[in-house]
């Protein structure tokens, strides 16, 4: 499943680079300022992944001027991880949950930068990155942003602006409802990341293994013995 190509790699990193940039600049400019644009998830997550994008086009460009086309630049596998989850369950949450539109580049976002991230992950990414723990610490840092909008609404006052979506509006739906969306978004977020990681160590190869062992990789191990299971000697 790997494609050990940096060219490769490499215009697809740009490309990602190019459209979560792009994605962060039609957001500011449908919102007229970039500090106004930063109180939205997407366009936080936009920022971070076009910062993480320039760091690995220049270390692809780098190994493949020092080491050749062939082979990988594989990059912070846990970090790369977190970015692949939280797109996609932001991307989720964005079909299911009332949101509001003026958070500028959702297209881009929500939909392009995502898939591109996945893609780049699953075609050029060394597997075996991440434990059954991760999800926990993704959704984790995650949650920062619900805590942060509430809290940042409070300090704001009364005002039809001040939650950047209509979901966490506690004067609309109250505490409980907030709570319960909540908890909606750490489920999705927990479920993506349950189901990155199970992916991350089903498509692994021997070779992304090697000096990861002794990881807890239980899922790993459950796939090989179903694997190595003579299921009709069994039912003999």
């Amino acid at each position: 499943m790997r494609v050990k190509n940096r060219i490769a790699a490499l215009i697809l990193r740009c490309a990602v680079l190019i459209c979560a940039s792009a994605g962060v600049a039609v957001g500011v400019a449908s919102i007229g300022s970039f500090f106004k644009a930063m109180i939205y998830y997407n366009m936080q997550i936009a920022v971070i992944t076009a910062a993480f994008f320039a760091y690995s086009v220049i270390a692809t460009a780098v190994d493949l001027k020092k080491r050749g086309v062939a082979g990988g630049s594989a990059a912070r596998p846990v970090f790369k991880g977190f970015l692949v989850v939280s797109l996609i369950a932001a991307g989720v949450i964005y079909l299911f949950l009332p949101a509001d539109a003026g958070s500028g580049g959702s297209g881009l976002l929500n939909a392009v930068v995502p898939a591109l991230v996945f893609a780049d992950w699953l075609l050029f990414d060394p597997k075996f990155g991440c434990r059954l723990s991760h999800p926990f610490l993704w959704v984790f840092i995650s949650l920062y942003y619900y805590v942060f909008a509430i809290v940042r609404a409070a300090f704001i006052g009364a005002g039809a602006s001040r939650y950047p979506y209509s979901f966490m509006d506690l004067d609309i739906h109250g505490f409980n409802v907030v709570l319960v969306y909540g908890l909606y978004i750490a489920f999705i977020f927990l479920l993506t990341g349950f189901l990155f990681v199970f992916a991350d160590v089903a498509l692994g190869r021997p070779s992304d293994r090697s000096g990861r062992d002794g990881r807890g990789h239980m899922i790993r191990g459950f796939i090989d013995r179903i694997e190595n299971t003579d299921f009709k000697n069994r039912t003999k």
